[in-house]
């Protein structure tokens, strides 16, 4: 079996919007009032999926370990191509804020610079209690990353409507300990209709 670990992940914050998590255990996304502060939390995730760019890709699907739900949950979200993949030339996991993808360079947007289009981003329901969220039809995403993106699959997931309010989710985030508990993706694929590509655990496994 071969294991390509998730390469990164961070999340960012407009609350505190110069502040980096990147060493942080959790990921979220949402909304958090705390008193006079509004937080409005995004989420940064690199796959690379180059151990796999020879299958054929059928399905791909992320996993989440949700560990806590703040407000009623229930409320939509998307998954979003990041625009500034990988740590040569894009974000970095210990340096990315609201404001900057990396030590003093800033996102063309704040926030994080995403693409609406390409591939056609994933819309999903936030959880309304903790436990496994998985979030699916992400295959796209998978084969725009070996066709064009030097096989890294780099995704920005947010909130639709980031209101003041206090409707957020968290989930474990590769920092977690034990493995087993960080998010992950999860896809099936084939090589001459034989070779089946799975990514489980925290990564890629191509069994």
């Amino acid at each position: 079996a071969e294991f390509v670990p998730l390469d990164r992940d961070t999340y960012i914050n407009a609350g505190d919007p110069t502040v980096n998590t990147g060493n942080e255990s959790t990921c979220a996304i949402g909304s958090q009032t705390s008193g006079k502060l509004q937080h409005q939390f995004r989420t940064l995730g690199d796959f690379d999926v180059s151990s796999i760019a020879a299958a054929t890709i059928n399905s791909a699907k992320l996993v989440l370990v949700v560990h806590t739900v703040e407000g009623a949950g229930g409320w939509a979200g998307t998954v979003y191509r990041c625009t500034r993949p990988g740590a040569a030339t894009g974000w970095i996991e210990t340096e990315a804020t609201w404001n900057n993808y990396k030590t003093a360079t800033a996102w063309t947007t704040a926030g994080g610079d995403y693409d609406g289009s390409t591939p056609t981003p994933v819309g999903f329901t936030s959880p309304t209690a903790t436990g496994t969220k998985e979030i699916t039809g992400l295959a796209a995403f998978v084969t725009d990353a070996i066709a064009n993106r030097s096989n890294i699959v780099s995704l920005l997931l947010r909130k639709d409507t980031e209101a003041a309010e206090t409707n957020d989710f968290q989930w474990w985030s590769s920092e977690r300990s034990p493995a087993s508990d960080r998010w992950s993706a999860d896809c099936v694929g084939c090589v001459a209709a034989a070779h089946v590509a799975s990514l489980v655990g925290i990564g890629w496994v191509d069994v």
